[in-house]
């Protein structure tokens, strides 16, 4: 019906009833107790699914387990449930980076995305609402145990879904990064997959910290060059 996206914007989604009016409301000069009176109506009355879209400047996407929650909680102050199996964040978190001086932007963490999201299947709508708000979208890609060609046909679900349910969502500007750097052959399977998808693959390590300050200020360039 409406996205209530502004401050101070509002929409009327169900009117009010006539509160009637009594016989005092019809009296005249010849006739003071008039037998007339205007019954009230009923107003409209609905059912409404209100959603909630959270607001960020950056939105890390990525299959359950690519270590979205690990990065966020690497480089701000939200403290995300972090375990090793799928869906364990079950809701959205926000986190503030704080570059230097005055520069920062906020990066949220949305549950992990699996095929079919644009048709409600796992979290589904949970995860894509809530992207439709950032500016930026960060692509994590799990290097750390499938070959180059899993990796490829990884990411091409991603960016399925996000097409399936949304042109403008699939259209954002988006920045692929390789996680799970400090595993063995991580580099090389990185390299590989920038080849395949034709793009640049940024190479990460939430745990460790490798090639995070690089990426956080590549992401701070990308949102003020928006």
């Amino acid at each position: 019906m409406c996205d209530l996206d502004a401050p101070g914007k509002s929409y009327v989604v169900a009117r009010g009833g006539n509160g009637g009016f009594g016989n005092k409301h019809f009296a005249t000069a010849t006739s003071q107790t008039p037998r007339k009176a205007n019954p009230g109506r009923p107003g409209e009355v609905r059912r409404l699914r209100l959603e909630v879209k959270l607001i960020a400047d950056v939105g890390l996407i990525g299959l359950p387990n690519a270590g979205k929650s690990t990065l966020l909680a690497r480089t701000t102050r939200a403290r995300p449930r972090i375990a090793a199996y799928p869906f364990t964040t079950l809701s959205p978190y926000l986190g503030m980076v704080q570059m230097q001086g005055e520069s920062r932007f906020v990066m949220a963490d949305i549950p992990g995305l699996i095929e079919g999201a644009s048709r409600g299947k796992g979290l589904g709508h949970q995860f894509l609402r809530h992207v439709e708000r950032t500016r930026l979208l960060l692509h994590l890609v799990d290097v750390s145990e499938a070959g180059p060609e899993q990796l490829k046909r990884d990411h091409e679900v991603i960016v399925a879904e996000l097409a399936a349910f949304s042109q403008a969502l699939a259209a954002k500007p988006r920045v692929v990064a390789a996680n799970k750097a400090d595993v063995p052959g991580a580099a090389e399977k990185a390299a590989e997959l920038s080849r395949m998808i034709g793009a640049p693959v940024e190479l990460i390590s939430g745990v460790t910290g490798q090639g995070v300050t690089e990426l956080l200020w590549k992401l701070w360039h990308r949102l003020n060059a928006a």
